[in-house]
């Protein structure tokens, strides 16, 4: 999900064009551009690490962190960042104006105008910020790198959380409203809700569900697939 919502607040052309085609494997795609092979020739080790950068630029985490993860030096992190952005260079537009924009007011915000503030009003130089948080420049540096990083988080993984948080109360309403026994939602984990209802009224419960979740957000579709997995009872 976090990928499809990179690709409609980016409006990153190319992005946009491989996270609506079913054909195509975003992780892949960047991994040929960090290594420079074609798509077909990439290996399962190669789009892990692709996919460990995608996800670590969205979830604002540094080359170290990302090298860390890996298991690679600070060189090759930094070169799979880059390469990143080469491949998708409207995600580092769109961190460019998020960050300038933090600067200037003090805090970001998700597609759906939810806040996080990091200071309030513009955020002051470095050396201002370091006394006013009676903290050592390099510390004051460091504060403003990281705020930066959790801001491009907060329009991406937010509106991912903005997304699933609305999906349940549509659901949760919609269960409300209907005569389907016991039914209730039951666990939520990253994009996914889980609902526990009697065999009968699970397939009215799945399509409910598949209807109401899924979102639009400039122009990209963010669907929604459903199974149904049999269970004892409550506990199971």
């Amino acid at each position: 999900m976090e990928m499809k919502i990179a690709a409609a607040l980016s409006k990153d052309e190319r992005m946009m064009e491989i996270v609506q085609d079913p054909d195509q494997d975003i992780h892949k795609v960047t991994a040929s551009v960090a290594y420079g092979i074609p798509v077909g020739d990439v290996t399962k080790p190669q789009r892990t690490n692709a996919k460990t950068v995608g996800f670590g630029i969205m979830y604002g985490r540094g080359t170290e962190a990302l090298a860390n993860a890996l298991g690679i030096t600070l060189e090759e992190a930094g070169r799979l960042i880059r390469s990143f952005f080469e491949a998708y260079p409207g995600i580092r537009r769109m961190f460019n104006r998020n960050e300038n924009f933090m600067l200037k007011h003090g805090y970001v915000y998700t597609w759906y105008g939810r806040r996080r503030r990091f200071w309030e009003g513009p955020v002051p130089p470095v050396h201002e910020l370091a006394i006013a948080m009676e903290e050592s420049v390099g510390k004051a540096r460091s504060i403003v790198g990281s705020w930066k990083r959790q801001g491009n988080n907060m329009i991406i993984q937010g509106t991912g959380a903005d997304v699933v948080k609305m999906a349940m109360l549509r659901v949760n309403n919609a269960i409300e409203e209907n005569d389907w026994g016991d039914t209730e939602l039951v666990g939520q984990v990253h994009d996914e809700l889980i609902a526990l209802t009697p065999e009968e009224h699970a397939k009215d419960v799945l399509d409910m569900m598949c209807t109401l979740m899924p979102v639009e957000i400039n122009g990209i579709k963010l669907g929604v697939e459903g199974v149904i997995k049999p269970t004892l009872s409550k506990a199971a």
